[in-house]
């Protein structure tokens, strides 16, 4: 089960809350007198995760993720339009870029693909599942010339890339007066923890040298 049956009488990590403005802070490069130039891009959210660990949600302040839509790409793999949930864990390489472009591999690719160790894909998304609040929507994408996928789901994603802070008086222990949409159940909030580690512990092929 993806969502608790109750809710805990404070926030926790994974938690979708509303009520909040995603403001992205846009600096441009001003050549003329060598500074940046400051914009505010409001972008209208309505869902939020958050994302800071439940034993530190204190001191009034939060990172939030704003709820999406699926992209199209995911459609690309007829097992993870099956279950998207698989991208919150590791895969097969196959299941991840599907069966089009499997096809298209020489027989070496494919065995290699085959023989791979699951891991994760899409490594800075986590897909939310159905819920009584999510509202359904329709998907497509065009996979061939005679291939067009269409699909209504009612799945999101937050994506580690995008992550906001908030400020505000809510966020605090002391709060006993949650109002929150959904919460997650242990086990899937360790597989959120599991993905976030996975995301941030990468480490760069040009550190590899160093680190032995």
């Amino acid at each position: 089960m993806f969502y608790s049956d109750s809710f805990s009488k404070a926030y926790r990590m994974g938690d979708i809350i509303s009520g909040y403005t995603e403001i992205v802070p846009v600096y441009v490069p001003n050549k003329a007198d060598n500074k940046l130039d400051l914009s505010i891009s409001i972008v209208p959210s309505v869902l939020f995760v958050i994302l800071t660990p439940c034993c530190s949600i204190e001191s009034k302040v939060v990172n939030i993720a704003p709820l999406k839509e699926l992209e199209p790409k995911f459609l690309s793999s007829d097992q993870l339009i099956a279950n998207f949930l698989l991208i919150n864990q590791p895969i097969s390489k196959l299941s991840a870029v599907g069966e089009v472009a499997f096809s298209k591999l020489s027989e070496g690719e494919k065995l290699e693909f085959e023989n791979a160790i699951p891991s994760y894909a899409y490594f800075d998304k986590f897909i939310y599942d159905d819920h009584s609040r999510l509202k359904e929507y329709p998907m497509e994408k065009k996979r061939g010339k005679d291939d067009v996928i269409k699909i209504t789901t009612g799945k999101y994603m937050i994506s580690f890339k995008n992550v906001v802070k908030i400020q505000s008086e809510l966020f605090d222990r002391s709060n006993k007066n949650c109002e929150k949409i959904a919460e997650l159940t242990p086990s899937s909030r360790q597989i959120l923890r599991n993905k976030l580690v996975y995301y941030y512990s990468r480490i760069p092929e040009e550190d590899q040298p160093f680190l032995g």
